[in-house]
């Protein structure tokens, strides 16, 4: 900081308030020069309003405290809390770590309640309701009449997977960039989306009690082949039927093939 320097050369540097200043100077011309100037009229005359550095260590101290006191309470938590499977299995879903598990365990009681994931999406707040009226279509919002606790560590889980790096969680991060475009807009519409597909991976893994992976398990008739593709050999035959060893393999090819073909008759 240019005031910390000023200090270590033996100068003694006057911090000025901001908003304070705007409103003194709020009726006059603003540029460099003349901010210059008026800052130092101001200091010349007396009514230099100054920022507190001792308000601002103070906040600092508190600020610090309180880390510390969060950081006690989480570690107290993690030596206390017993791990069931339950949690165990939501603790595997990126984003989602020993706290959240609980907190989301202990919200949704059990799981069997609801009939679908869809249920459990509205229950949770996160379902988007329409507010269309004769020809207007307006913009979509969740219900506030939901479980707010749950919610809310469901977007908690949010900020933990756009925090991590690496493999794990990489399909939820590729959804989130592809709704903001590269993070450029509707963020928030994107992080209530990525807490709706959190809380249908809740439903599923706490259903079927498997734990997430992100490389999901192939459909039935699905085969591997020697790239680790996954495929179908069903519809790779059908395809090899179909069509010829002299036929061009893209359709746009074949359409202009055709077209070249009749031209030419």
């Amino acid at each position: 900081m240019i005031a910390d320097l000023l200090e270590e050369v033996g100068l003694e540097p006057h911090l000025g308030h901001p908003p304070a200043i705007k409103v003194l100077a709020k009726t006059e011309a603003k540029g460099d020069r003349i901010d210059a100037d008026r800052l130092g009229k101001f200091q010349l005359r007396g009514i230099l309003p100054e920022a507190s550095r001792e308000v601002l260590l103070g906040y600092l101290e508190l600020l610090d405290r309180l880390s510390t006191l969060i950081e006690q309470v989480e570690d107290w938590m993690a030596g206390h809390l017993k791990a069931n499977e339950t949690v165990q299995l939501l603790a595997t879903i990126p984003g989602i770590g020993l706290i959240l598990a609980h907190v989301i365990s202990a919200e949704i009681g059990e799981i069997e309640r609801f009939p679908s994931r869809r249920h459990l999406n509205s229950y949770a707040g996160l379902a988007p309701l329409s507010d269309d009226s004769a020809d207007r279509h307006g913009r979509r919002h969740c219900s506030p009449a939901c479980n707010h606790a749950l919610r809310w560590a469901l977007i908690e889980a949010v900020t933990g997977v756009l925090n991590s790096r690496g493999s794990r969680g990489w399909r939820l991060r590729k959804l989130y960039c592809r709704l903001t475009h590269g993070g450029q807009c509707n963020k928030a519409q994107a992080k209530v989306a990525l807490a709706r597909e959190l809380a249908q991976l809740v439903y599923v893994i706490w259903r079927k009690r498997t734990p997430y992976s992100d490389s999901p398990p192939p459909r039935p008739g699905m085969a591997e082949d020697h790239a680790g593709v996954v495929s179908n050999p069903r519809r790779q035959t059908r395809v090899k039927q179909a069509m010829r060893s002299d036929q061009p393999r893209h359709p746009m090819v074949r359409c202009r093939s055709k077209t070249v073909s009749q031209t030419l008759a």
